[in-house]
């Protein structure tokens, strides 16, 4: 229960401080609308016992009624606006919790994001902070004030009857103790459930990416069976959770069940001896009534700790990853980048993947890879885009050190563009951009010129402003138009990693003369499965078994020894 406590602390201390008019706001309207859920009661108890007495007149039961209706309505104005503040919070809050956790994954190394599959992801970054909306804006709102709600009630029963006071104060001092002593264990069956959803998601988004693959070696069946796993671990955990967590409510329920009886029968008793007027009992019994709806809210809010704090504990998770890639505090200039690998080995685990690599690259050369499967091509180049830490010899750009690079500046500095091209549900304009508002209309129009879609854009009905998604564009199309976002990237360090493997001849060329005009005086590796793309290349590199096999001008190594290693 403390660590549930301590991660609300330190959530509400980061999130909430910038808010404090907004809560001001929340916590006087909830304390007008406990005021008047107080008064309307009494208003009417004092009809009632008003009824008996011929010395007041119709006017005055006409102004109980007035100010009964009067204090109704701004009960109702009161929730309305209360209700629209706090939604309102609670998304900007957990908006702003789920950028700063967008954010975060993103600066995390590449060991990360192998790790957690893509709806998993989603659902950590999504769906846990969406559950949190209500948490940032009501939570600690409905505790605090059905709490004083309650407070108010027992003690307007210990005004009306000492009796019926000391019954409700043990059933809500029993009622709270059960709630508080369960969460730790409830905590902990959310959270499984939580992590068995956002497993499930993450298959789900695997298999759907798939799909063409999975029907293509006509394994459905087994894919199913998968499935069914992650559902039934997931219907198991998400019953056990329920069930635990409903053990506290049944009984709960049933002692306030026990407490209406014995409020209402010492009423009754004390109405025939006279101690108690029709009124007062009148008051009970709403004060009963009403006594279930904060009780009935700290139970739903109490219940739901628990998968606040399943939530909070898995985004606290999430925070606690810190990227492995080192960093230093050097930044480069914007000059072009000369390379010198030395010594350069990397293993996954503890299988080898590279072995003693060294060469170097000139500035503003263009450097060709080409190896089997395997090879150890695609890692080579994650490792000159700092994605893995070398584990050893040494990388230096402009003569120092990669380790020693301010990470998230030398970034700036690279552009990867790989085959797999994503387009996203948006306008061509912000495809090419990265939704950046800041590029003007003519430097998009002039990439579209120069990667050779501008008959293509000029079919569309709105033109860079028409939203396009994947089923839209061919293969070709599509990669295109990844490749127009590096026009706008003004990086110093390209790489392009098999970005024509599957496409036609006439995309094929498009591509090549797209990227003659990008890669002009910069320095450029480009791994390559066809002769094609290698005209563009000053040097070859080929890669075999982990080890550099050949390094020599592009001119000195014949096409047979390339198709020999492609």
């Amino acid at each position: 229960m403390m660590s549930i406590i301590q991660n609300i602390r330190i959530y509400f201390k980061e999130y909430l401080a910038d808010y404090k008019k907004e809560i001001v706001q929340i916590f006087f309207l909830l304390a007008v609308g406990i005021g008047i859920s107080i008064t309307l009661p009494i208003i009417v108890s004092i009809f009632i016992d008003s009824l008996d007495n011929s010395s007041y007149q119709s006017d005055f039961f006409i102004s109980l009624a007035g100010i009964y209706l009067a204090m109704l309505f701004v009960k109702i104005i009161v929730e309305t606006i209360n209700s629209y503040i706090s939604e309102r919070l609670g998304w900007t809050i957990s908006n702003k919790l789920r950028v700063n956790l967008v954010r975060h994954s993103i600066d995390l190394d590449f060991n990360f994001h192998k790790k957690y599959k893509t709806g998993e992801m989603i659902e950590r970054v999504d769906g846990d902070v969406t559950f949190l909306s209500n948490f940032f804006s009501m939570f600690l709102v409905n505790i605090i004030g059905n709490s004083i709600f309650v407070l108010l009630i027992i003690t307007m029963f210990y005004i009306k009857s000492g009796l019926i006071g000391i019954c409700y104060s043990i059933i809500a001092i029993f009622a709270y103790f059960v709630f508080l002593s369960l969460q730790e264990k409830i905590v902990k069956l959310w959270t499984a459930y939580r992590e068995d959803e956002a497993q499930l998601y993450g298959y789900i988004q695997e298999s759907i990416s798939a799909r063409e693959d999975i029907l293509g070696i006509g394994e459905k069946n087994y894919f199913k069976s998968l499935l069914k796993k992650y559902l039934h671990k997931t219907k198991v955990d998400f019953r056990k959770a329920v069930v635990i967590s409903n053990i506290p409510t049944s009984g709960f329920f049933a002692l306030l069940n026990v407490g209406d009886l014995i409020a209402i029968g010492i009423g009754v008793y004390l109405f025939y001896k006279n101690e108690m007027t029709m009124g007062t009992i009148y008051l009970i019994s709403t004060y009963v009534g009403l006594l279930n709806r904060p009780f009935i809210a700290l139970r739903y809010e109490l219940e739901n700790l628990q998968k606040i704090g399943a939530s909070l504990n898995r985004i606290s998770e999430l925070f606690a990853f810190q990227s492995k890639i080192s960093t230093g505090n050097i930044k480069l200039n914007k000059e072009k980048l000369s390379i010198d690998v030395k010594n350069v080995s990397f293993s996954y685990g503890d299988t080898p993947v590279l072995t003693d690599i060294s060469f170097q690259v000139k500035q503003g050369e263009t450097i060709g890879i080409v190896g089997k499967t395997g090879s150890g091509k695609t890692t080579l180049i994650k490792l000159l885009a700092k994605m893995y830490d070398i584990e050893t010899g040494s990388i230096l750009i402009n003569d120092k050190n990669i380790k020693e690079l301010d990470v998230k500046d030398f970034y700036k500095h690279i552009c990867f563009i790989s085959q797999n091209s994503r387009i996203f549900n948006g306008t061509v304009y912000e495809n090419l951009t990265c939704f950046d508002s800041s590029v003007s209309h003519k430097e998009v129009n002039d990439v579209i010129e120069k990667i050779g879609l501008t008959d293509w854009v000029a079919s569309l009905p709105e033109g860079i402003h028409t939203v396009i998604n994947h089923s839209m564009l061919s293969a070709g199309q599509e990669q295109l138009l990844y490749i127009g976002k590096a026009f706008l990237n003004e990086a110093q360090l390209y790489i392009f990693d098999e970005v024509n493997s599957k496409l036609d001849e006439k995309s094929e060329d498009k591509i090549f003369q797209a990227l003659k005009k990008l890669t002009y005086d910069k320095t450029v590796f480009i791994i390559a499965h066809k002769l094609k793309l290698l005209e563009l290349v000053d040097k070859v590199l080929i890669l075999e078994n982990g080890k550099i096999k050949l390094y020599d001008e592009r001119k000195h190594v014949s096409n047979r020894i390339i198709e020999g290693n492609l």
